[in-house]
Formats: C-alpha cells, sequence, structure tokens
C-alpha cells in the first residue's frame, strides 16, 4: 500500500485521524528523499506503479572501417519494498530479460537476473551479489557465471569510485565501474571494459557510457513512459513503433513520394556510413543558426523532436514532431516554434540516404532541438 493509499483510507474516518495520517505522509515521502539509493529513482508512487524507460543504445568502434549501431531499448522499472523489478525489452517489445534487485541500506544486491535469447531462458548463476555501494564504502566483486556456448564464462565488476554530480539542476549520483568477460577454461579475459553509470533524482538510470580498446557503447535516456502507455504502444498490431502516417505530418499537402512501401523503411543507422545531412553536422548547424529567429522559441524549454523520412533519393519528408520536457515527459511546444523550426528544417535538401545491399533506401530520421529558456543548447544527432 502506498503513502497515497494510505491517506485516502483513513480520510473516512473521523476529524481526530486526520493529523496522525499526514505524519505518516510526510514521514514516508521524506524517507525515500533521503533514501541513499531510493532518491535517485522516481516517486514513491509512481516507483511502486511501476514505470518504463526508453534508451538509445550507440554502439561506435574506434575501427573506422567498422559499422557504427544505434538500437532502441525498453527498461520497465517497478518496486514492492525493498526490491526492484526490471524487465528489459529490445525494440519490437519482445522481453529479453528481467532483473530482481534488493536495496540493502546504501548497498544494491543482484537476487536474480535471466537472459531471454530467442526461446532459450538462462538463469545466471550469482556468485557474489552486491553489485554497487552508494555510500562511497568498499565492496567486494560483483562475480556472474553463466554458459554461452559448450564453454563457462564469469564476469566481474568491480566498483572504483561514486560521486555527486547535477544535471539539467537534477542531483545524481555517478558510479564507476571496472569490468571484464573471463573465459573460465582458459582464464582468458575476452572483453575488459570501464563502464560510467548516471542515475538522476526523479528519473532512475538516466545514462551510460562503457568503453575498451575496440569500442565505445553509450546509453541515453530518450523517454519515459507509464506501464499502461507502454502496454498501448506494445500492442500497436499494425506498425512498428517509428511507423509515420503520411497524412497526419506536418506538411500533408506536400507531394513526397517514398520509393519503396512502408513496411520496408529502414533507420538511418542501418547502413554504413550512417544516413545523415550529406554536407555534414556543422553545416547542418550552420543553416540552422543562421535562419534562426530566437524569439520565435519563446522562452520554452524543453526538448523539440522532428521525425521524418529521407527517401532513396536523399529528400526529406512526412515531418511529425514530439515533445518533452526534461524529466521525459511529453508536453506541447506553442505551434509558432514548431512552424519556424519546420521550416529551417526544410531548408536542409541534401540528405545521404540510408544504403543497404548497395541499393539506396527509405529511412526514417530525427533531429533533436534541446531549449533552454527560449535558447537552442544542443542539437541532436
Amino acid at each position: 500500500m502506498t503513502c497515497t493509499t494510505i491517506i485516502l483510507v483513513k480520510k473516512i474516518t473521523c476529524v481526530s485521524r486526520l493529523f496522525f495520517v499526514f505524519l505518516i505522509l510526510v514521514a514516508c515521502n521524506q524517507q525515500s528523499a533521503k533514501h541513499p539509493v531510493l532518491k535517485y529513482y522516481p516517486s514513491e508512487n509512481v516507483f511502486e506503479d511501476g514505470y518504463v524507460s526508453k534508451y538509445y543504445r550507440h554502439y561506435y568502434p574506434k575501427n573506422k572501417d567498422a559499422r557504427a549501431s544505434t538500437e532502441i531499448t525498453y527498461s520497465k522499472f517497478r518496486k514492492e519494498g525493498k526490491r526492484i523489478f526490471i524487465e528489459r525489452f529490445n525494440a519490437g517489445f519482445d522481453l529479453v530479460g528481467t532483473t530482481e534487485l534488493l536495496v540493502s541500506g546504501s548497498e544494491i544486491l543482484v537476487e536474480k537476473l535471466v537472459d531471454i535469447r530467442r526461446t532459450d531462458t538462462i538463469d545466471i548463476e550469482i556468485i557474489t551479489p552486491v553489485r554497487s555501494r552508494w555510500d562511497g564504502g568498499t565492496i567486494e566483486p560483483y562475480i556472474l557465471r553463466y554458459m554461452f556456448g559448450e564453454k563457462y564464462y564469469r564476469y566481474t565488476e568491480q566498483q572504483l569510485d561514486v560521486y555527486d554530480t547535477l544535471i539539467d539542476g537534477k542531483p545524481g549520483k555517478i558510479l564507476l565501474m571496472d569490468a571484464a568477460y573471463t573465459e573460465e577454461d582458459s582464464e582468458e579475459q575476452t572483453n575488459k571494459f570501464t563502464d560510467k553509470s548516471i542515475y538522476l533524482a526523479g528519473l532512475g538510470f538516466y545514462a551510460s557510457s562503457s568503453m575498451n580498446e575496440n569500442y565505445k557503447l553509450e546509453v541515453e535516456l530518450i523517454e519515459q513512459m507509464s506501464v499502461v502507455e507502454f502496454e498501448r504502444r506494445a500492442d500497436h498490431n499494425k506498425h512498428r513503433i517509428a511507423w509515420i502516417d503520411p497524412d497526419n505530418t506536418l506538411d500533408p499537402s506536400e507531394e513526397f513520394n517514398i520509393c519503396g512501401p512502408d513496411q520496408f523503411i529502414a533507420d538511418y543507422y542501418n547502413s554504413t556510413p550512417d544516413g545523415r545531412y550529406l554536407h555534414g553536422k556543422r553545416a547542418m548547424l550552420d543553416t540552422v543558426f543562421q535562419n534562426l529567429d530566437e524569439s520565435k522559441l519563446l522562452e520554452q524549454n524543453g526538448m523539440l523532436i522532428f521525425r521524418f523520412v529521407v527517401n532513396c533519393e536523399g529528400k526529406a519528408g512526412r515531418f511529425i514532431v514530439d515533445g518533452y520536457d526534461f524529466m521525459y515527459q511529453p508536453i506541447q511546444f506553442e505551434q509558432e516554434t514548431i512552424e519556424h523550426l519546420h521550416s529551417i528544417l526544410k531548408k536542409l535538401e541534401d540528405w545521404r540516404p540510408v544504403v543497404i545491399d548497395a541499393e539506396p533506401r527509405d529511412a526514417y530520421f530525427y533531429v533533436n532541438f534541446k531549449i533552454e529558456n527560449g535558447k537552442i543548447t544542443d542539437i541532436l544527432p
């Protein structure tokens, strides 16, 4: 029973009890806000009801001839008492793993870890369960054991440091780790890397960066939603999540043709090199800021994301827009702002299309404007 539920139940008893109930509610909120771990997650009520975070997972190989890639993942979080339950999903909303955590003071212990690979469910043996300690104290290495193919491997992770941070005005915690995979029979390390994970108050797991001698892997939060909204999207039945309805765009009357069927539209990162603005990021930024009228940003705050299609000829169309605040909740930007930035994006006429199997293809693209106090502070990707 959440704190909110307690106060609703007690309100119908008698007036003399209302003050007592208020104390319960305040104590519960203060306890969560002061907890060394839970204060870096969403509020008690949100956490107990459950929420879903959507992430981009960027893979950057250090070999320039190798292929970079980006994928979408989802994680569903829910707390019961001192336990945190996590379900992990791929871009197609298929369940790919589960984790059960125990929060004990300033420590997080892993109680159960399962990977789902196609039709196989793999229970991973937890040798030492304490994965992190948020007060800066020392801990023993966190060790897992699992089978891959016909060989056994160990995953070993050692917390190096933990410290406070502040991002977009929100307090956070950064955890630094050294990690390695070791093949048991030969004791050969197959992958050794460092990892930095960031948690922010009100958001939970926010971002991470892992690096070894061959690649860099970055994870970034791009949206949070209720479990109900996640289940609605997962039950879309008709189109994958990136689909853009050609009859419901910012420019529905525009003549814009794609080269193949809708179901074959790829994503901008599905080729080597990636699809992108032909003249480079610097030229794109120059066009944006040379044509920008900051007065049309109207002192707004948030992330204004334009999604669109670039066809096989490198032409852009089917623009739609989504807005989010810095807590990754949907917001509505002023129409004047949307129309102004849309008109600037339309000036970017030369795009490099995605190429798959030596053939140019239609693909989904996006441009994300981060706006703070009426000024553009970042443009992604």
